[in-house]
């Protein structure tokens, strides 16, 4: 049965996780395993997991971790996973940074996969992670889109390319539309979005600030759609809602995890990248609003 789960949370370089393993207390030397934070992707070329040792003080040691961190595919290759500093700015404006362990190993719809982190004195912190079905893209009806055969559906935004030929200022925005998304059990999910909210915004931000002028503007062709995407993520049943949950949280030992002999979230995912066909109306009886044309996948 279809379930419809909370939104997609990305900060860094992303987020999440999960598979059928038990959750199971730490034991032995907590501060030799790992917290691990994360997803792979069957869309992706580069998959990215963040992994920093679990710590017994909140001061953050930005060394790089002693420790052979490899991917299995089950039943199939395995492949040493390669690390990468990354520095970010903090909401406080400080300068954090983070260890990202990157692979090209191409990742199957369908497969599992086990990440290991194994350190110089032989505590492991592994995961399994099984990656969702491959899934159809929706059929998209007027302000309809339809899913079905989809699990779970775990994001679902759309991202807007607008330029205004007058100021010759283009601006680019992508929202959530989770809160638009209806469990329909078994059948999947349907969503009814109207585009014409997401275009006012982008409207706004060009300097149109009541609905009558950008719908003039568009319908004269001086607000014009250069880039409209649909964004799509499915994942497994294990998908977890982290939300609520600080960076912090996520690396203490307080917190849930479904990660052995560690802590954090890991989940496969298969996400893609469709257009979303909006288009201005443009006849004699129409104001400029935003209507929905054909769908063509990029």
């Amino acid at each position: 049965m279809a379930r419809l789960l909370p939104q997609f949370v990305l900060f860094g370089i992303v987020l999440i996780i999960g598979c059928d393993d038990s959750f199971a207390p730490l034991s032995g030397d907590v501060v030799s395993t790992y917290s691990v934070f994360g997803f792979l992707d069957a869309e992706a070329d580069t998959n990215w997991v963040r992994i920093s040792p679990v710590r017994d003080s909140i001061v953050a040691d930005d060394s790089e971790i002693e420790a052979q961190v490899t991917l299995t595919e089950i039943g199939g290759a395995t492949e040493e996973m390669r690390p990468g500093k990354y520095y970010f700015r903090t909401v406080s404006g400080d300068t954090s940074t983070v260890w990202n362990y990157w692979t090209t190993m191409p990742i199957k719809p369908g497969y599992e996969y086990e990440l290991r982190i194994e350190n110089s004195k032989g505590v492991v912190t592994s995961k399994r992670v099984n990656i969702p079905e491959d899934f159809e893209a929706p059929v998209i009806e007027n302000y309809d889109i339809t899913f079905s055969k989809l699990d779970t559906l775990a994001e679902l935004k759309i991202k807007w390319e607008v330029h205004d030929t007058v100021s010759n200022k283009t601006f680019q925005k992508t929202f959530s539309h989770m809160d638009d998304v209806m469990s329909r059990g078994n059948l999947g999910y349907r969503a009814t979005i109207d585009p014409n909210n997401d275009f006012l915004i982008c409207a706004i931000n060009l300097g149109y600030p009541v609905a009558s002028l950008a719908y003039e503007a568009s319908k004269a062709g001086q607000l014009q759609l250069r880039d409209t995407q649909l964004i799509l993520t499915a994942a497994g049943d294990d998908w977890i809602d982290v939300y609520a949950l600080s960076k912090e949280e996520i690396s203490v030992l307080s917190v849930q995890s479904h990660i052995n002999n560690g802590v954090g979230f890991m989940v496969g995912v298969v996400r893609k990248v469709l257009h979303y066909p909006a288009c201005v109306a443009d006849s004699e009886q129409d104001n400029g609003e935003i209507l929905i044309c054909n769908i063509q996948p990029l």
